[in-house]
């Protein structure tokens, strides 16, 4: 068995490593999250600590760096009108 099979990734993150994560700081994080850009984190019970799901901030990610590839053009017709040229 490999080391590397030993390793299990959190699905809870706290902050700062959410922030790390998505390779922002903690400041910028907390902005996105207020956004709407990352997902609210998860209180798990009345007195414990916010938690940020992983799995939630892959598929926020994921949606986010989709949008620019989904468009289809048939041709830079489109792209040129949208640069106004």
């Amino acid at each position: 068995m490999s080391e590397n099979q030993n390793v299990i990734l959190p699905r809870g993150l706290s902050i700062q490593q959410a922030a790390s994560y998505w390779g922002v700081s903690k400041g910028t994080f907390k902005k996105l999250v207020r956004e709407g850009i990352a997902p609210q984190p998860i209180q798990l019970c009345q007195r414990g600590k916010q938690i940020f799901d992983r799995i939630a901030m892959d598929r926020m990610m994921d949606a986010r760096s989709r949008q620019p590839h989904d468009i289809v053009h048939d041709n830079g017709d489109d792209i040129i009108a949208r640069l106004g040229k």
